[in-house]
Parts: structure tokens; sequence; C-alpha cells
């Protein structure tokens, strides 16, 4: 069990004070420390302008080293956008296809990977091939070897399905990937704050993920982590002021160069109060201990899986074992539409989110929730069923 002070915790989240939020795999709550920095960072950004210039970027890079010391990736290899569903596009859109071409993602995708696929395929892209999420990894990987093919140039899927909670074996597919050929592109929305995330040895292509979930962050604060050997893969499919290192237009030159590190990614007027919001909820967490906070987190999942399995009616779809989850934990009330579930329990100041594949009712255990928030939940389901 984490060490930190969870009453301390959770008395500086206001929202705590009269409901369960048990939502953080949507949308994490920022701590008044944290939202009293980047409110003040937004008011110098636009009570100063230009004059602030200088700030604002350095407020960028601060953000940067944050995040590559979360990845343990270095910096120049780090760009930010504004949620993980750009940094999907960017290598879906980047990636040079060629007629016959194939990508596989899984059957429990987010819309941030999903619909960009979907669209790709339908503008004669890359024809997409799903493997399903299996609770065992091993049955997980052997879906993958048989839907996988010559053709296969990326595998692109979640290090933790935002559907069953189900963590995937994410090394393993990368190295099935590279084994073929092809590229891993891992969406790390459900993983990055939760459990600790090592880019490197994770042995990703390509890693996209956000502030705004289980770092409790600002919104915009989109990550996206490229190879270094994958820098000149990507064609960019839209350009503006930063992403050239040199640039020179005149009647006698017409020339650039593009920046040799992520950062080419960035472009135009950005919003770099939110990665000064971003860069104060990493330290915030970084103040409790995140290898407390991901064991806090461990353990109130495991209660969490734990206490719902004992309800009659209830079926706990996430994997009891904690190699195999993190931080979310799907159900299914038998005998009742999931959605209707989660309605009620949001009436009643629970408040969860339902999903469709598999068909559930969907609880995050944040590191500022507790087991009594989730005996809160399990009383709430016996009354259900």
């Amino acid at each position: 069990m984490a060490t930190y002070d969870v009453a301390a915790v959770r008395a500086n989240i206001s929202l705590l004070q009269d409901r369960v939020y048990l939502n953080t795999g949507t949308e994490g709550l920022l701590a008044e420390p944290v939202l009293a920095d980047y409110l003040a960072a937004l008011a110098r950004q636009e009570r100063e302008g230009h004059v602030a210039l200088a700030w604002r970027y350095a407020e960028l890079e601060r953000a940067r080293e944050a995040v590559a010391r979360l990845l343990y990736t270095h910096p120049d290899t780090v760009a930010f956008t504004r949620n993980a569903t750009d940094g999907h596009n960017l290598v879906l859109q980047g990636i040079q296809w060629q007629p016959g071409d194939e990508l596989l993602i899984s059957n429990e995708e987010h819309p941030a990977l999903s619909h960009p696929s979907a669209y790709l395929q339908d503008r004669a892209g890359p024809s997409v091939r799903v493997f399903d999420v299996d609770a065992n990894p091993q049955v997980t990987l052997q879906n993958i070897r048989e839907a996988l093919s010559p053709r296969t140039r990326l595998i692109a899927f979640s290090h933790v399905s935002c559907e069953s909670g189900v963590r995937l074996p994410a090394q393993e597919i990368s190295q099935l990937a590279h084994a073929q050929g092809a590229w891993s592109l891992l969406d790390g929305a459900q993983s990055l704050g939760a459990v600790s995330v090592d880019v490197a040895d994770l042995e990703c292509d390509f890693f996209v993920s956000n502030g705004h979930k289980w770092l409790c962050g600002p919104k915009e604060t989109g990550i996206f982590y490229i190879h270094p050997d994958r820098l000149a893969d990507l064609t960019l499919r839209a350009v503006g002021a930063g992403t050239f290192e040199r640039f020179a237009w005149s009647h006698e030159e017409f020339s650039y160069n593009l920046r040799p590190s992520a950062r080419r990614f960035e472009f135009g007027t950005r919003n770099q109060a939110a990665l000064s919001g971003l860069h104060a909820a990493i330290a915030w967490l970084e103040q409790l201990g995140f290898e407390s906070v991901f064991a806090h987190i461990r353990e109130v999942a495991a209660q969490a899986r734990d206490l719902l399995a004992e309800i009659p009616g209830v079926d706990v779809l996430t994997p009891l074992s904690r190699d195999r989850s993190a931080g979310l934990i799907t159900f299914h009330l038998q005998g009742r539409e999931q959605s209707e579930v989660a309605e009620t329990l949001w009436e009643k100041g629970i408040i969860t989110r339902h999903t469709t594949t598999p068909p559930g009712v969907r609880a995050s255990a944040g590191y500022f929730n507790t087991r009594h928030d989730f005996e809160r939940l399990a009383a709430a389901l016996r009354s259900l069923a």
C-alpha cells in the first residue's frame, strides 16, 4: 500500500467532497495546487502576451523534460500535441503506405485509433485487420500471429484496453511487429500515470498518450513519442513555424531543414500555459512519489476487483492478476443494460462510464481513490442486483 497520506491528497481535490469519482480513465481531476499553478500560468500568458514568449517556451521545455523522465527517454524524442488522437494521426497519415499494405489493430480500441484507421482505409489506404484482445496474454499474442501477414506495416494497439482494462503484452507485441518487418504504435492513454512506462523497455516505435487522464493535468496536453530511428520514416502532413531548423526563401534560394527531433511535429501558436499545468501535475505526483502512486493504484484496483467479484450477478471482466491489469476495472451486471447501470450509478453520485466491447461498466482506481469508494460502489451494485 502507498505510504503517502491519501486523506491529505483527497482534501486537495474539490469534487471528492460530495461524489465518488471513479472515472480518471476518462478525465482526471486537477488537485487544487496544480489548478492554481495552471491558472497562474494562463493568466501570465494572456496578460503579458508576446512579452511572456521566452517564459512560455521555457515552460514548454520544462514540461517536455518532465514527460521524458516519465517515459525514461530523451526530451528530443517527445513532442506535444492536443491529445492522443493527434498522435495516432501523425503516424497513420505519416506512413507512406503502399498498395496492399495492412494495418493491424485490436478489437478494443478507443475512437482515437479506430476512427482514423477506418478513415485511412476508406481513402484507399491500407487494409485494416483486427485481432481480439484476451485476458490471457498468450492467447492475445496467438491472435496477433494469426492476423499478421507479410503485408503488415504497423501494429497499433492500446497498452491497457480502455474497454476491458486488460494490460496487453506490449513488449512482446512490438517484438512480433519487428520480426515481421513492421512497426508498433502504442496507445498509452490508460497506462501513463497509472503504471510505470519505459518506452525503450516496451520496444515501441511510437507512443501516444495525454495529460488529462491518469496524470490529472489540463486538457489539450497530448504526448507523442517517436523512436529516433523513425523520424525520417514519417511524412509530415502539416507544417508551420517551428517545423524547420533552417528555412531560406528568397529570389535566390528556397530550402529548408527539418528539426532533427520530435519538435518538428510542433508548429504554430500553442497554449504553453496548458503545458505549464501539465508540468505542475507531474511535479505534484513526483512529490508524492510515482512509485507510491503506482503502488496505491495497484492496491486499490486489486481491492476493487476482489470486492466486485464477491457480488452475486456481477462478472469482473478485467483480469484479477495485477500484472495483466492497471487502474481500470470493468464489470458486467447480469440482466441489466450496462448503460442504464452507469446512469443509475451517476444518479447515486458514483461516477463511472459504460463500455461496449465487452458490454460493461468501467471504474477507475485513481491515485486519490480508496477502498471505501469501491465499497460504496459495491453497495450500490448489490441494491441493483
